[in-house]
C-alpha cells in the first residue's frame, strides 16, 4: 500500500450552483412583449366573437328569420365556453403549460365551427385558425421544453 496523502475532497457551492441555474432558467422563460401582445388579443378576439354573435342573434330575433334549426342560446352558451376557456388558456401559456398550448388550438378551431354552424363563416374564418396557429407557434417553438 502506498503512503501518500489522497486528495482533499471537492467542496461544492450548492447553493451557488442552484441559485446559476435558476438565474438561467429565469433568463431563458422570459416572456417577450410580442407573445404578450398575441395573449392580448387572443383574449379580446373572442369576446369580440361574442358581441357579433349576440347583435347577429338580437338581428335574427327582431325578424323573426332562423338560420340555424337550434335555439340560439346554446349558441350563446358555446360562445361564452370558448371565451373562458380561450382566457383560461391564454393564462396557461402566460405560466407555460402545455395543456394551454393545444386549448389554445382547439378553441381557435371551435370558434370557427361556431361560425360554421351558424352559417356566418366567411373567408376570413377559415383563414384565421391558421394564422393564429402559426403565430403561436413561431412566438414559443424554441422555448418549447419550458413549457410544462
Amino acid at each position: 500500500m502506498s503512503d501518500s496523502p489522497s486528495p482533499p475532497p471537492i467542496q461544492f457551492d450548492y447553493e451557488a450552483i442552484a441559485a446559476q441555474k435558476a438565474q438561467r432558467k429565469r433568463a431563458k422563460r422570459e416572456h417577450r412583449v410580442k407573445l404578450m401582445l398575441f395573449l392580448i388579443a387572443l383574449a379580446v378576439f373572442p369576446l369580440q366573437n361574442l358581441v357579433g354573435n349576440v347583435r347577429f342573434i338580437v338581428n335574427l330575433a327582431e325578424r323573426n328569420e332562423t338560420v340555424v334549426q337550434v335555439d340560439l342560446s346554446l349558441i350563446l352558451i358555446i360562445d361564452m365556453t370558448l371565451l373562458v376557456l380561450g382566457l383560461v388558456s391564454c393564462v396557461g401559456v402566460w405560466w407555460w403549460q402545455r395543456w394551454a398550448v393545444y386549448g389554445l388550438a382547439l378553441t381557435t378551431l371551435g370558434n370557427l365551427i361556431a361560425e360554421i354552424f351558424l352559417r356566418t363563416a366567411t373567408v376570413t374564418d377559415f383563414i384565421a385558425p391558421v394564422v393564429v396557429i402559426a403565430a403561436l407557434y413561431f412566438l414559443i417553438h424554441k422555448k418549447w421544453q419550458y413549457f410544462e
